[in-house]
């Protein structure tokens, strides 16, 4: 679904994991990449929260259809680390 990221590295993914779990502990606590977004226990004022957070800490915009496509984390660690490097942001 997300061609070329396949490649991003597990450090960093790990890495903007552990900064969102950091920024939405109630949410993400624990969350790994392999974590079905249909099993956190998200609302959608938690949604809104979560996509907040993310251009909050990384200056990426994720759109409620980013969030809907997503099956796991993982997928959206994935948008972020795209959107990231599209805009010339480093995510550490």
């Amino acid at each position: 679904m997300f061609g070329f990221l396949n490649t991003l590295q597990t450090d960093n993914t790990e890495d903007v994991l552990g900064r969102l779990q950091r920024r939405l502990p109630r949410l993400l606590s624990d969350a790994t990449g392999d974590t079905r977004i249909d099993d956190l226990p998200l609302d959608s004022m938690d949604v809104v929260e979560l996509l907040c957070a993310t251009e909050d800490e990384f200056q990426v915009g994720l759109t409620i259809e980013d969030y809907m496509r997503a099956r796991t984390v993982l997928d959206l660690l994935r948008v972020i680390a795209k959107r990231a490097k599209k805009a010339g942001h480093a995510l550490r």
